[in-house]
């Protein structure tokens, strides 16, 4: 089978503070994409010579183009994590599992509800027990994001949104 590939190269300059130091690290990530633009493979090399491969990332579509699976394999080319996507019938993310492969412990599991205009409403964490909830503006812009924790009614953060004229958002 042929196949196109265009490859990205991407830097990033990270600063990690670990006990009170800084460190400036760079990332370079080489990105691989198939011929519909979706990108299928990430190269994450992370050290100050920018020469010890991370990790790997392998993507998976569905027949819609929709990503279906992303597998983190170590710099051994062993798989470590997963996370599975599934859609429903409109195309609309319904679930999002997450696993440690190491451990063989189901990190998240997302379930996402939406109104009946398509837009986001609800993300549940069946794992960690929270959910956030959206309100939307009139002109369908998000307006507000409500944190909730361990099934509480009670939100431990909110997060709300202005918008300026050309309906790019203007404050958080």
């Amino acid at each position: 089978i042929m196949r196109s590939i265009n490859t990205t190269v991407e830097f990033v300059s990270k600063v990690i503070d670990e006990f009170e130091n800084e460190i400036e690290l760079q990332e370079l990530i080489i990105s691989e994409f198939d011929e519909s633009g979706r990108i299928t493979l990430q190269n994450i090399f992370l050290d100050e010579n920018l020469k010890i491969l991370q990790s790997i990332l392998l993507y998976k579509y569905d027949i819609n183009g929709n990503i279906i699976e992303i597998i983190t394999l170590d710099r051994n080319k062993k798989p470590v994590y997963k996370i599975n996507y599934c859609y429903n019938e409109q195309v609309l993310l319904e679930k999002k599992e997450c696993f440690d492969l190491i451990t063989n412990v189901e990190d998240s599991k997302e379930i996402f509800k939406y109104d009946n205009q398509k837009r986001l409403i609800e993300i549940y964490d069946i794992v960690t027990k929270t959910k956030k909830t959206y309100e939307y503006e009139a002109k369908g812009q998000v307006k507000r994001i409500f944190i909730f924790s361990d099934n509480s009614s009670e939100f431990i953060k909110a997060l709300s949104y202005t918008y300026n004229d050309l309906n790019d958002v203007d404050s958080v």
